[in-house]
């Protein structure tokens, strides 16, 4: 289990993260509704009244999902690492709280296939190579339909009321 940091609609929140070893990871939910916290403070608090055991990890940035949702209104080219992440993180959230979620099907799926290539990952691409997605105006349209639902389905999943 791992905190994730977020910004969403201009307020940094936490969230913890269940590993399922790909196919299965997940966000703390319960009752349809993931728990976020305000502060780390508050996020270690839950952690230890509830037994729960949190992995030891480097810091891993703040995601800003604002930032994704801006790009979806805007004509620039796609953040593949930000857009990536924030449709990982909405697949997550919609495992874990049992919420729908639209992610898959042969054009989501290839879309998703571009983007995780446009991360480079150095696992994924050799040395001195470079992916660089060649994005239709389909491809975009999906991307930015899939990012709004994620979103939008994220926004009324996250309890901020805490």
């Amino acid at each position: 289990m791992w905190p994730i940091a977020f910004v969403l609609d201009d307020q940094e929140r936490y969230l913890l993260w269940i590993n399922g070893d790909g196919l299965h990871d997940k966000v703390l939910a319960t009752g349809g509704t993931v728990r976020s916290f305000d502060g780390l403070r508050e996020l270690h608090r839950y952690v230890a009244e509830h037994g729960l055991h949190l992995e030891e990890t480097g810091a891993g940035g703040v995601l800003d999902i604002d930032a994704a949702e801006r790009w979806c209104g805007s004509g620039s080219a796609p953040d593949a690492v930000l857009l990536l992440q924030v449709w990982n993180l909405c697949s997550d959230v919609a495992r874990g709280a049992g919420r729908p979620f639209e992610d898959r099907g042969v054009d989501r799926d290839r879309v998703y296939d571009v983007l995780f290539h446009g991360n480079n990952l150095p696992s994924m691409t050799p040395p001195g190579d470079q992916f660089v997605p060649d994005w239709t105006s389909d491809d975009l349209e999906t991307l930015r339909e899939v990012i709004q639902d994620g979103v939008s389905m994220l926004r009324s999943a996250v309890d901020t009321s805490r």
